[in-house]
């Protein structure tokens, strides 16, 4: 009994780590543009306990969802992250990517997405669309009920 209590905790130590460690891989053919953004923006994610800039790591555990425009030419990507993994708040990015040439660079990062989502993705006239779940006035932090629509501009 004791073995495998030891073997069930080494499980899931193990599916915790696959976890936290989590890339693009899966999300189609901008994954290798995602990560390489991620975990090397010009400006650090992530911070340490002291509040210093940092580079992010698995700690982190960033989550990916990549939407791709029906021409296979622009991608927007949402990536979900502890950047101070001692905390509990989770910090959302959002970046447009363009396929260039035979491979996906990243153009530019979005600001002001606030929210849990993004609901379906879709793209029209060259803008991304999408809606994020928002708090309203009387809502707790934990569930959202309201939503806000965004169009946002994709190379």
């Amino acid at each position: 009994m004791h073995r495998s209590s030891r073997r069930g905790g080494l499980v899931a130590l193990t599916l915790a780590t696959g976890v936290c460690g989590a890339s693009a891989q899966g999300q189609g053919p901008a994954a290798g543009a995602v990560d390489a953004w991620f975990w090397s923006a010009a400006r650090p994610l992530c911070v340490s306990a002291d509040g210093t800039d940092t580079r992010c790591t698995a700690r982190n555990g960033p989550r990916y969802t990549v939407g791709y425009a029906p021409d296979g030419a622009a991608a927007i990507a949402f990536v979900r992250f502890q950047a101070d993994p001692t905390g509990n708040a989770e910090n959302l990015e959002v970046a447009t990517f363009r396929a260039m040439g035979g491979r996906w660079v990243f153009v530019r990062k979005v600001g002001n997405i606030l929210g849990q989502g993004p609901g379906r993705i879709g793209f029209e006239g060259g803008r991304a669309v999408f809606t994020m779940e928002v708090l309203r006035e009387n809502d707790a932090r934990c569930c959202p009920t309201g939503t806000r629509r965004h169009a946002v501009p994709v190379p």
